[in-house]
């Protein structure tokens, strides 16, 4: 037997709701390749499979099971896979964990540890629970103070300065209206907000998004608070669809090295979630919750300032609303702007120490994108629905399993801040292990990797039959190359793909590109400049190219349980940009406010709109990023005869100031182009026929890289061989 170890790399306080970091660690008996000398290449990282099982305790489920857009047998809780997990344990209990790790050869090893979990009436006895209520306190704990207004709540809270504190609203309460300005948690030591009795969960508001650190609605300390957030839905302004509203600040600010977690929460309505940026060690958990409905961002990671960074998304979808529009190149702040995460990595003015690490881990992650400012052949294309590492720094460990990544320019993004601008790309070490890559009409490359250390396996890439824009005279579903070459090491860091089917349905028919693409530019795995590869054991399936490839019979009668999302092409409609003149007034031309369709509007048109409701004007200062909307009294529109006069309630405009002004037209949206939608279809998992063998063109297997089905090795695995070229849906 090979050896393997448990290490608890980071926890929250061990009480319900808990996160828990365990990272597996490789002893002698495995067989496994070298590092190139001088790289940060481990290959413990990405040449074993860990496979984690929550044996005992409490069930394990995921609340949003449901909804996540992946293979039904990917949602079993309490299975994870890969050297380094988080898991979120809901309830208090003993669970004991096994840990299995297992080679290509069949090398193997098993050992277990137990996590004992508290129940937090325990942690927070009598007025160490705060239950604030709008109607009744039902429920709530016996001995814990009752409230009824914010203001007894603020108090009741700065009483437990430098102690624990947990703060329960009333389910089923809607506390927009009573809440109007930060709850205060900077004196608390460990602080738990959730939500007590039966019932929905209850609504909490965001404040208006500025740049001021008390916009967010929960205050933290800049150093060594502990947040749990739990069963709460915390909502901003914004409304995707109609790019209107106030944009709600992130729940938190991101200079604090706070350890930090959501738990079955629903967040909308929002600028960004920022995480932690702070110097120091700390962590940051989305667990079992969604976010939707954003301006600017879902999530965005934040990993700089030295010390140890820990984030991780488990069990949630991250979408865009599917109805959203996508945005305007030049109106980043007017209009949705990026996808659901953007993760950077350590500060890249710094050279890390061996303790300055980021680490990272998706685990069942929906991620869906809708909205943004890339380049688009036929416009404005989406952002990724997951960028990693983009500061392009050192000591950025990765490990993903079981996620869907679906719609953007370029699906999943492995590259620094712009590669056109010559960032640096630095390698590190990310595995990405079972994942559902989907292209839609705007999308080039399904994954854009200029970082070594990168491993995909048992992977399915797939790109649907739709009208395309994508521009550019290249197309791959797997796109490699080191790009910036600024630091040595990154070329000579291994990339692979492994186990992978890669599948493009494109016909030449539905080429829009605005550049010349036809479909046998089409590749599998692109690869150019990475001087230690390993691509074995793939499938490209692309039968509808001008020279098809169709290396073998595919079974595509599996279903996938993954239906796209992408609903077609739906454009926004424009800001007017203007400079500010040292007064508290602008004033617009009808010439420059244009309808949907591009043309010219009137005081007509704008009284019909505002007799109808459309009131939702607001402006934005670029210099500032200070948002003014007509419906919070801080801007009056007056429609005149020739132009529109837009005034601010108090202050005025500096010279030169430059202003973005909004006036809904929410109620005449540009059309939604239909014919580029593939929300109608049903991904199969691709996969050899039963009766494809090796004699169908496969490598021998003892020459090839691959991964043990559900971690047996060759010699006992019940299901025959290994799987070769397939997504393994099978925990």
């Amino acid at each position: 037997m090979a050896q393997v170890n448990i290490a608890i790399s980071d926890q929250s306080t061990t009480v319900a709701p808990a996160a828990v970091f365990l990272k597996a660690v490789a002893g002698g008996g495995f067989n496994t390749g070298t590092a190139p000398a001088g790289t940060p290449y481990d290959p413990t990282w990405h040449e074993i499979t860990y496979i984690w099982t929550v044996k005992t305790g409490p069930a394990m489920s995921f609340e949003r099971a449901p909804f996540l857009n992946m293979p039904p047998e990917w949602k079993a809780a309490g299975l994870y896979y890969g050297p380094e997990v988080a898991i979120v344990f809901d309830q208090p209990g003993t669970y004991d964990i096994e840990l299995y790790a297992v080679d290509q050869f069949g090398n193997d090893g098993m050992t277990t540890t137990t996590v004992v979990v508290a129940n937090a009436d325990g942690r927070f006895p009598g007025t160490d629970t705060i239950c604030y209520s709008q109607t009744d306190f039902n429920g709530a704990p016996a001995g814990a103070t009752q409230v009824t207004s914010f203001a007894a709540l603020s108090s009741a809270i700065a009483n437990k300065a430098g102690g624990d504190v947990r703060v329960l609203f009333r389910a089923g309460n809607d506390f927009r209206s009573a809440i109007t300005s930060q709850i205060n948690l900077t004196q608390a030591n460990i602080a738990a907000l959730g939500s007590f009795g039966s019932g929905a969960k209850p609504i909490i508001p965001l404040l208006k998004q500025s740049a001021s650190p008390n916009q967010c609605i929960f205050g933290l300390s800049q150093e060594g608070n502990e947040l749990k957030v739990y069963n709460l839905d915390i909502r901003g302004g914004w409304d995707a669809v109609r790019e209107r509203g106030f944009q709600g600040a992130s729940p938190i600010w991101r200079d604090t090295n706070s350890d930090i977690l959501f738990h079955r929460c629903r967040l909308s309505g929002h600028n960004t979630l920022s995480s932690q940026a702070r110097a120091g060690d700390c962590f940051f958990v989305w667990s079992d919750g969604e976010v939707t409905d954003w301006q600017n961002f879902g999530l965005f990671g934040f990993a700089s300032g030295g010390g140890v960074k820990r984030f991780a998304i488990i069990g949630s979808d991250i979408h865009q609303n599917t109805d959203a529009r996508q945005g305007k190149a030049s109106e980043q702040q007017m209009s949705n702007a990026h996808g659901p995460l953007r993760h950077e990595g350590l500060d890249g003015s710094m050279t890390p120490s061996a303790g300055d690490r980021s680490h990272v881990y998706f685990h069942c992650y929906d991620a869906f994108s809708r909205g943004g400012w890339s380049p688009g052949g036929g416009g404005t294309a989406d952002q990724p629905a997951t960028r990693v590492n983009s500061n392009g720094t050192l000591n950025y460990w990765l490990n993903a399993d079981r996620c869907t990544f679906e719609s953007g320019y370029r699906v999943l993004k492995i590259t620094g801040q712009d590669e056109y601008l010559g960032t640096p790309d630095r390698p590190g070490n990310k595995v990405f292990d079972k994942i559902v890559l989907m292209g839609t009409t705007e999308s080039q490359w399904l994954v854009d990797c200029n970082q070594g250390g990168t491993t995909f396996r048992n992977c399915l890439g797939f790109m649907a039959n739709v009208p395309m824009f994508s521009a550019g005279v290249d197309q791959a579903l797997f796109a490699f190359n080191p790009d910036d070459t600024s630091d040595p090491n990154n070329a000579n860091t291994p990339v692979a793909a492994y186990g992978c089917t890669l599948v493009s349905l494109l016909t030449s028919a539905n080429n829009r590109n605005v550049e010349v693409l036809t479909p046998d530019n089409v590749s599998g795995i692109f690869e150019s400049g990475f001087n230690n590869t390993t691509f074995e054991n793939n499938i490209e399936y692309m039968p509808n190219q001008n020279a098809p490839v169709t290396p073998v019979a595919l079974d595509t009668t599996t279903p996938s349980g993954v239906s796209p999302r992408f609903q077609g092409m739906a454009e926004s409609v424009s800001a007017v940009s203007k400079t500010g003149n040292g007064s508290n007034t602008i004033t617009i031309s009808y010439s420059e406010l244009l309808d949907p369709g591009g043309n010219s509007t009137s005081q007509a048109y704008w009284q019909a709109r505002v007799a109808a409701g459309s009131t939702w004007h607001f402006l934005l200062s670029d210099w500032n990023y200070e948002y003014l909307h007509a419906d919070l009294g801080e801007l009056s529109v007056s429609f005149n005869a020739t132009d529109v006069t837009v005034s601010r309630t108090s202050g005025t405009w500096a010279n030169g100031e430059t202003l973005r002004v909004k006036l809904d037209q929410s109620d005449n949206l540009p059309t939604v182009d239909t014919t580029t939608a593939i929300s109608s279809i049903n991904v199969p998992i691709y996969g050899p026929m039963a009766t494809t063998g090796i004699a169908g063109g496969w490598i021998p297997v003892d020459d090839i890289r691959l991964t043990p089905r559900k971690g047996f090795p060759r010699s006992s695995d019940p299901q025959g061989t290994p799987t070769r070229g397939v997504v393994e849906y099978t925990p």
